[in-house]
Formats: C-alpha cells, sequence, structure tokens
C-alpha cells in the first residue's frame, strides 16, 4: 500500500468523484478526513465504505466559501490527526480564492513531501484560474518538496475510478518529481472532442473516413 501511514482530506467526499478519491486512497492504506456540506448521510456512508476497506477516518462539516468554515475545518484536522500528509480540493473548484486559503491552512500541518491536488472541471470559467494558482503553489512550495498539482477526472462514466487512480499516483512516492502539472485523466477526450473517450472517437472516425 502506497499510502500506509498517510493522512488526507479531501473536500467533497462524501459522493461522485471526491466519494472515489477518498476510497482510492484509503486502499492505498490512507487514513481520510471525509468533508461533506449538507449531506451527513452520504459522507457516513462513504467513511463506513472506508473502513470496510481496512482503513479509518473522520467526518468534517464545513462551506468551503466561507474562510471561518475552512479554518474551522483545519482546527479539526490537526486536533484529530495532528499532521496532514494529503490535502484533495475537490468541493466547489470553481473557487480559486477558496483553494488558496484552504492550501494557505494546510501548508502549516504538513511535512516536507506533502501533497496538495486540484480537482478541476472541464470548462469552468475559474478553470484557467485554478490551474495557474496551482502552477504558482508548485513553485511557491517546491522548497519543502510539496507537490501541487490538478487533476481534469472528464465527463466520462467512469470519472470516479480514474480520478482516483491518479490521485493515489500524485500523492505517492512515484509522483515526488510531478508538480505544477494538470493531468487529464479523460481517455484522451480532451485531445480533440471534449466529450467522447478517445477510444470512440477513433471509432467514429473510422466509421465517417471515407473508402
Amino acid at each position: 500500500m502506497r499510502l500506509k501511514g498517510k493522512q488526507a482530506l479531501i473536500t467533497g467526499s462524501s459522493r461522485g468523484i471526491g466519494q472515489g478519491i477518498a476510497l482510492k486512497l484509503a486502499q492505498e492504506g490512507a487514513t481520510i478526513a471525509v468533508h461533506y456540506y449538507r449531506n451527513h448521510e452520504a459522507a457516513a456512508d462513504t467513511l463506513a465504505q472506508i473502513r470496510e476497506i481496512g482503513s479509518d477516518g473522520i467526518i468534517i462539516q464545513a462551506d468551503v466559501s466561507l474562510v471561518d468554515d475552512i479554518r474551522r475545518m483545519y482546527a479539526e484536522v490537526r486536533d484529530t490527526f495532528g499532521t496532514l500528509d494529503i490535502f484533495v480540493n475537490h468541493a466547489r473548484s470553481e473557487l480559486t480564492t477558496s483553494f488558496q486559503e484552504a492550501v494557505q491552512e494546510a501548508t502549516p500541518l504538513m511535512p516536507n513531501g506533502g501533497r496538495i491536488l486540484a480537482i478541476t472541471c472541464a470548462h469552468s470559467p475559474a478553470k484557467a484560474a485554478l490551474e495557474a494558482s496551482v502552477r504558482d503553489l508548485a513553485v511557491a512550495l517546491a522548497a519543502r518538496g510539496i507537490t501541487v498539482n490538478a487533476v481534469n477526472p472528464g465527463p466520462t462514466a467512469d470519472s470516479a475510478l480514474n480520478a482516483g487512480k491518479v490521485v493515489a499516483l500524485l500523492c505517492s512516492d512515484d509522483a515526488s518529481r510531478i508538480t505544477g502539472q494538470v493531468i487529464a485523466a479523460d481517455g484522451g477526450a480532451s485531445l480533440t472532442d471534449t466529450v467522447l473517450p478517445i477510444q470512440v472517437q477513433l471509432a467514429r472516425s473510422a466509421v465517417e473516413m471515407p473508402s
């Protein structure tokens, strides 16, 4: 297990892609802080699945658009975990300022070699600003060996699984030299078509190609 002994906070991890990331990191041995905004039942279900895997964690409620809530969330992480090895920003990915505030709160808890990841939306107007922030933070935190990357899961049916796998890789020691990057985990859809996976595009092109 590549992340055994690591402690991770994933915002928006009660459902969907965030839940998929939480479960994958738990499979790799990480202890998970499951964050939710409104649906406590969904967060409790995610934590139950984490425990079934053989890991453990906690549940934290917060509105990540509010600075006071972000600070309270990290106070709970500090009081429970003591330190934080991994921060994955999935909730409200369009709020670049909230991401920056969260990173500011996360980094004092992180040992050298920590991991920060932002999950981006394919066509969010704030996508470019978030990715620029990722690059700036990667430079600022490089001296501590803390990597900062973004993952774009794409609009595919298996986005949760793909995002979890890519995030787990980027959180591992094998990815210590990858920082300031935007990784598209979309089956190649972003190369040509923003909706269809590359396999479908190739098949469609073969059909449409004149003989």
